[in-house]
């Protein structure tokens, strides 16, 4: 067997007894949209008619700071050294979790959050902070929806969503590496992306991107 296929062999098997990812806000991790097309927003409200798109998210979208989606790494955030306040945070699964990585990332200069001070200043954060295809806060939405390209799951004037939902099949092989390793029949596993896009006064004050895999027996 290849070393490629070891590591992936092993990582999957390590997923398969681990903990859940912590949802420390509505709509982290996993399907972010019910059958019936209800998305969960930040603030604990909902949209409806929200569709499942197949494919990915922009590659330039899953990177900001310098930091992408997916890569080790723990749950952290920092605020703006400067006005106008802004906010970063990444989101990580837990520390009992072997499979902790990345998750989700978000930017926000939302007023709401001008009493948090628990999370340390940055002189290198600024409302400048953009993702790698240069999405960043105080955009239209226009722009925020020519940048991001694509037609998207839902539209309105305060929100713009995109979700994608994928399954990939394991091979012979990696599935009789798993059921030899921990006697599952894990048949493979779904993986999900996630932004959305907030709007105030028709410029974007928040912006989240998440992407997760889950295994499937």
């Amino acid at each position: 067997m290849n070393n490629k296929l070891q590591i992936k062999t092993l990582l999957i098997v390590l997923c398969l007894f681990s903990f859940p990812f912590a949802a420390s806000e509505p709509g982290q991790g996993g399907a972010e949209v019910s059958d019936d097309g209800v998305f969960k927003l930040p603030d604990g409200g909902q949209l409806s008619g929200v569709a499942t798109l197949k494919g990915k998210l922009p590659k330039g979208v899953l990177s900001i700071a310098g930091v992408t989606l997916g890569s080790a790494g723990t749950a952290s955030c920092s605020r703006s050294d400067a006005s106008p306040a802004v906010w970063l945070a990444f989101e990580a699964g837990t520390p009992e979790n072997p499979c902790s990585t990345l998750t989700a990332f978000t930017i926000s200069s939302d007023s709401s959050r001008q009493s948090d001070t628990t999370c340390p200043r940055s002189p290198l954060l600024s409302i400048k902070a953009a993702t790698q295809n240069g999405l960043s806060l105080g955009m239209p939405q226009a722009q925020v929806l020519k940048k991001i390209g694509g037609k998207p799951s839902k539209v309105t004037p305060q929100y713009v969503v995109y979700f994608f939902e994928n399954f990939r099949a394991y091979t012979p092989a990696e599935k009789a590496k798993i059921k030899a390793e921990t006697d599952s029949d894990a048949r493979g596993e779904w993986s999900y992306q996630t932004l959305i896009a907030r709007f105030k006064d028709g410029k974007m004050d928040y912006l989240r991107v998440s992407a997760s895999v889950e295994v499937e027996n």
